[in-house]
């Protein structure tokens, strides 16, 4: 699921520290919603996709405005420039789902 990989980068570099804070902070939801569509078995609705999307471009955008001098700063923006690359392209995916060979 590319959200827990998402989740666990972010937790990787500081960013967050849990997957409930993951929830709250990059989904914009309760602290448990995260973990109970893992238990679920489901992907993240597509709502939940773009939140975290636009979260992810903020986070970026401050990183790079910062230009923190912290160790590793090259790797985390990085990894969240891939990540969220990803996320858009599932978001695409999704959001044009049903929608035949028109585009």
């Amino acid at each position: 699921m590319l959200a827990q990989e998402i989740s666990n980068t972010l937790k990787t570099h500081g960013l967050c520290a849990n997957d409930e804070d993951f929830s709250y902070h990059f989904l914009g939801k309760s602290r448990r919603y995260f973990s109970a569509v893992k238990s679920k078995g489901m992907d993240l609705p597509l709502g939940s996709k773009t939140i975290l999307a636009a979260r992810l471009a903020h986070v970026l955008k401050c990183l790079n405005e910062g230009q923190s001098g912290r160790q590793g700063y090259a790797i985390t923006v990085a990894n969240l420039s891939c990540a969220l690359t990803l996320l858009q392209d599932d978001i695409n995916k999704q959001s044009l789902t049903g929608f035949g060979d028109n585009f």
